[in-house]
């Protein structure tokens, strides 16, 4: 079974993340997505009527995306929004857009759509960037 957790851009400065100690990649957050735009770390302690967690940190909902439970060829993890570079697409542009579409992670390229658990070489993906970041790889 896949690990469900979530990856969004902190709207807090990244001196702000490091003061506070959240742990990000640049801004980057991990962990459980509340609503559309609150990223939270483990819980610590719970009741019936309250949930206490490790942190939480507020992100620009257009960035949050799921983790597919792939990681690349390098070991980093594969998120909707990254773009990952497949070489074994000859007749294609190597470059894709990882997307959920009708319930299965997809690589993307204009219309055509890949699921990535189908893809035949899938140690063979790296991730490259991501569309927020990097919009220019998809191009």
């Amino acid at each position: 079974m896949r690990e469900v957790k979530f990856r969004g851009k902190s709207t807090l400065t990244i001196d702000e993340l490091n003061d506070i100690g959240i742990n990000h990649n640049d801004g980057w957050v991990i962990g459980n997505l509340i609503g559309k735009d609150l990223i939270v770390g483990g819980i610590i302690d719970h009741t019936d009527e309250y949930i206490l967690h490790e942190w939480f940190c507020p992100v620009d909902s257009e960035t949050v995306g799921q983790f597919t439970g792939l990681k690349d060829k390098n070991g980093v993890e594969n998120y909707e929004g990254d773009i990952i570079k497949y070489p074994f697409l000859q007749s294609f542009k190597n470059n894709f857009e990882v997307t959920f579409h009708e319930g299965a992670f997809m690589a993307k390229q204009d219309v055509i759509r890949i699921c990535i658990r189908e893809l035949a070489f899938k140690d063979e993906i790296e991730v490259i960037g991501n569309i927020y970041e990097n919009p220019e790889l998809i191009k």
